[in-house]
């Protein structure tokens, strides 16, 4: 993968740190330039998907940076393949999502609905609005907008199908390093972190007025699922 092809939020998450680590960033199968084969998909298969590459390049034990989803298929990595996970950069996500609501449940479905009848396009404009809220914004959301619109309508609902209902909050390993942001969705508060995860996991959390303009960094061809790792060199 060119240096062109990395995302902004690689770039700016890893910008300080290439000197003394290698980074590597990809696309889940779905998404962005990875194949989109048809059937169901699970977050076992994108944890093994990761550990796959990680095994293929080599690269030992990893830092896991991931947004949204990304930061779902870390969890489940380390749940699944703690040997090669080193620590976790969690980004607007958690280890779970379970539909415990009536608002959670009817906002998945709203979701379903405007992807299936306006199509991809749409429900970037509408995810643009809430994670680039400001006026100085403008050029942000249509680059996202944009990029968006580029993921595969089916793929995408596979991948939504595969999250709901999904958790890994009791199958996390003891004493693993997270940095986590909760970013802009209410349910992955700081407060709901402490509630749900473990205590004997060691949680940094990081808190921000507004965060949109890191949001938007998990923009390319694949935009809510672009995990990365960051192997010692």
């Amino acid at each position: 993968m060119t240096r062109q092809e990395f995302n902004a939020w690689f770039d700016a998450a890893t910008q300080r740190t290439t000197e003394k680590l290698t980074s590597v960033a990809y696309d889940v199968r779905g998404h962005g330039r990875t194949g989109k084969p048809g059937g169901k998909y699970s977050m076992k298969q994108f944890a093994d998907d990761a550990a796959a590459l990680i095994q293929q390049l080599k690269l030992g034990k990893v830092h896991v940076m991931g947004l949204s989803m990304g930061g779902m298929i870390a969890f489940q990595l380390a749940a699944d393949h703690p040997e090669l996970v080193r620590s976790l950069i969690i980004v607007n996500s958690g280890p779970e999502m379970v539909l415990r609501t009536w608002k959670e449940k009817m906002a998945i479905a709203q979701r379903r609905l405007i992807v299936r009848m306006m199509g991809m396009r749409k429900w970037g404009e509408v995810l643009s609005t809430r994670l680039l809220p400001l006026p100085e914004h403008g050029g942000l959301r249509a680059t996202f907008i944009e990029r968006w619109a580029r993921n595969d309508k089916a793929a995408y609902l596979r991948a939504l199908s595969a999250l709901v209902g999904w958790t890994v909050t009791a199958r996390l390993p003891p004493r693993l390093p997270v940095i986590c942001d909760p970013g802009v969705f209410t349910i992955f508060s700081c407060a709901w972190y402490m509630k749900v995860v473990p205590s004997r996991m060691r949680w940094e959390t990081t808190t921000r007025a507004v965060s949109a303009p890191l949001a938007l960094k998990a923009s390319t061809q694949s935009l809510s699922t672009r995990p990365a790792f960051l192997a010692s060199t």
